[in-house]
Order: C-alpha cells, then sequence, then structure tokens
C-alpha cells in the first residue's frame, strides 16, 4: 500500500493533505528547507457547493466562533511574538491580515478613506516640488510670453499675437512697395502737371 493510500484511509474521502516544502533564510546567510503541511477539501467534494460556499456543511465560520477575527488574530499574534521575536511579523500573520480584511463581508469605507487620505498627504508632499519647479520655469515661461509684445514695442507698431504670427514675406513686400511709391512722387505733393 502507498504512503498516499494510507493518509488518504486515515484522513477522510472529503479531506486531502497537502504538503509544500520551501526554503527559508532566518538570521543569516544559509537556507533551511522547511515543509508546511495543511488539510484540505477533495476538489469533489467541494464542487458541490462552489456555487454557494455557506450551504457547505463543513465550512467554519470563524466569527461565530472567535468573536471578532482581528480580535482573535492579534490575540494569537501577541501569543507568539513574545519576548526578542516582538519586532518579527511572521509570513502567516501578514498572509492572516490580508485574508481577514478581504474576506470580511463588512463596508469598506474606512479603508477607503483611509486611502484616499493617504493620496491626498502625498499630493501635499508633492506641493512643495510643485511651487519649486514653478519658480525655476517661471523666467522662461516670461520671457515666451513678453517676447512678441516686446518686439512689436521697438517696431512701433503693437501687434497681436495673430498678427505677429502671419506671414513675413507679405509685410517685407508691403514695405518694399512703399519705398517704390515715395522715391517717384514729388516732395510737395502735386500730382503730374496735365496742364501743358
Amino acid at each position: 500500500m502507498t504512503a498516499a493510500a494510507k493518509v488518504a484511509r486515515v484522513v477522510s474521502s472529503r479531506l486531502r493533505v497537502i504538503q509544500r516544502d520551501y526554503l527559508t533564510r532566518r538570521g543569516g546567510r544559509t537556507h533551511h528547507l522547511r515543509s508546511s503541511v495543511a488539510v484540505d477539501y477533495t476538489p469533489a467534494y467541494f464542487a458541490a457547493y462552489k456555487a454557494d460556499p455557506n450551504l457547505c456543511p463543513r465550512l467554519i465560520d470563524a466569527e461565530a466562533i472567535h468573536g471578532d477575527e482581528q480580535a482573535f488574530w492579534s490575540a494569537r499574534r501577541d501569543f507568539y511574538r513574545g519576548g526578542a521575536s516582538r519586532s518579527y511579523y511572521p509570513t502567516w500573520d501578514r498572509q492572516a491580515q490580508a485574508l481577514v480584511m478581504l474576506t470580511r463581508e463588512v463596508a469598506r469605507v474606512p479603508q477607503e478613506a483611509a486611502f484616499r487620505l493617504f493620496t491626498l498627504g502625498l499630493k501635499m508632499l508633492l506641493l512643495p516640488r510643485l511651487v519649486t519647479n514653478a519658480e525655476l520655469m517661471l523666467p522662461s515661461w516670461v520671457l515666451m510670453n513678453t517676447e512678441g509684445p516686446l518686439g512689436a514695442a521697438l517696431e512701433g507698431t503693437p501687434k497681436t499675437a495673430a498678427e505677429s504670427g502671419g506671414d513675413k514675406s507679405s509685410a517685407a513686400n508691403k514695405e518694399n512697395a512703399k519705398s517704390e511709391g515715395s522715391g517717384g512722387a514729388p516732395v510737395d505733393g502735386a500730382g503730374p502737371d496735365t496742364a501743358k
């Protein structure tokens, strides 16, 4: 008889034993091989209750037994973390806390509010950096925005932004036409002599 058959006969037809090996490193550089053993329901047994797990008669409601599940895990953590290991949080504790937060059927308003306050705090922390960047960019912004009006004022003709961005070649052609017309005209402003 194989070892799997012995375990199946000892445990139950509804349950299975899951054994996983993993490496751990505690304190030093050497890795130690550890094993985690868990008892879980077989997929064939749990398939009938997959649609509604609450109908499964063998699933245990932890809050019905321990009262407040969060207080239960806190008490267990305090029990296992006494003395020198008080500053060390084992992996099972973090996983248990995550499972408690994910599986409790309660309104998540405090968690949402805490997350929004956290993001607001991050934005407030980034405000000084934003102000510093604005101060650094301010001279170049001022230079870019005043370049056009200053150039137009030096030329003597105030231009709007649309006019200053127009075709410069047409403006040069107009200047050439004005200079040619002023060279051929009489100084006193009289027209051509038509009396003769």
